[in-house]
């Protein structure tokens, strides 16, 4: 928050839990806080599932603390993400790097304590421009597509008044720069046809023809030249020149998760969000506490299997 912060508390190898969660963060946190705070406390966390237990509802209500609304899928307006990002450069920089578990959960909590509070002042002033930013892009969104009183959507998600433009039954539809990127984007994520048909709205012979488009001028051919030219059978070479190479490429390592596309429920939850606080003052925003959980490996390698993509 603003002027100040809690203990870096670190969770140990088990599972977080609803009950872990109460009894490790909000009884010896959350809940000390509040009472260094006021009336005026104001709890950030995200959707997670050990967040929305019953359990932790059953505190927070015992406790009287208000917790804020977070709209799903949204860790670009949560500015806690940023703190994560600063502190794993600090332990990274560091001329010695910890060695076994211990070490690192102590580099952890001497970091967290030397991170600059105006660094972290600035990220919840950032907090009126990342509203503005959503607001403009939700509603560019919405612009493109259109309002009706005849939601397509209301079916699945419950909307009833987005509704996406679609190419009439015995046209092409021309699309735009940016929803040709949106089913790029959505194919390169694993998404399949009829989940881009059913989230999007576009008809299957333009999803199927604007991602053939995009396989046919893409940069395939001149990627698998590079390939021959720089990975010759005949050369000896190093896993980290294998790596440089593969990045100078526009390829980089990724899990291979589906991420889920934001249907108008979710855009309109955050962009109803956005519009709520978008005029808070510093006042409000100093009655707010943010939260948020982050892993920090020991080991470059974590069992998790990756693949090579391209860039966006």
């Amino acid at each position: 928050m603003l002027n100040g912060r809690t203990e870096h508390h670190i969770f140990d190898r088990r599972s977080v839990i609803g009950d872990r969660y109460c009894e490790e963060v909000l009884l010896p946190h959350v809940r000390l806080f509040q009472g260094a705070i006021g009336p005026d406390f104001i709890f950030m966390d995200d959707n997670a599932r050990p967040h929305r237990t019953l359990a932790v509802e059953e505190l927070l209500e015992s406790e009287d603390i208000t917790r804020m609304d977070w709209p799903a899928y949204s860790p670009d307006l949560n500015s806690i993400e940023h703190v994560w990002d600063a502190l794993g450069r600090r332990i990274a920089e560091r001329l010695h790097h910890p060695e076994n578990t211990q070490q690192l959960k102590q580099m952890l909590i001497e970091e967290w304590v030397l991170l600059p509070q105006e660094m972290l002042h600035q990220l919840v002033l950032s907090m009126r421009r990342r509203c503005g930013a959503t607001i403009a892009c939700c509603e560019s969104f919405i612009r493109k597509l259109g309002r009706c009183g005849n939601c397509i959507h209301s079916a699945y998600c419950g909307c009833s008044d987005l509704v996406v433009r679609i190419a009439s039954m015995g046209e092409l539809y021309d699309l735009d720069a940016f929803d040709r990127g949106q089913i790029i984007d959505a194919r390169r994520m694993g998404h399949s046809i009829p989940e881009i048909i059913r989230q999007l709205g576009f008809k299957r012979s333009t999803v199927s023809r604007v991602y053939q488009e995009d396989i046919d001028v893409g940069h395939k051919t001149s990627d698998r030249a590079n390939c021959k030219r720089q990975f010759a059978l005949t050369m000896r070479v190093s896993k980290r020149t294998v790596q440089r190479s593969i990045h100078r490429m526009g390829v980089g390592s990724r899990r291979p998760t589906k991420v889920p596309l934001l249907n108008a429920c979710c855009r309109d939850a955050r962009l109803t969000w956005a519009k709520e606080h978008r005029d808070w003052s510093v006042e409000d925003w100093k009655s707010v506490s943010w939260s948020d959980e982050s892993r920090l490996l020991l080991l470059s390698a974590d069992g998790r299997m990756s693949i090579w993509r391209l860039a966006n």
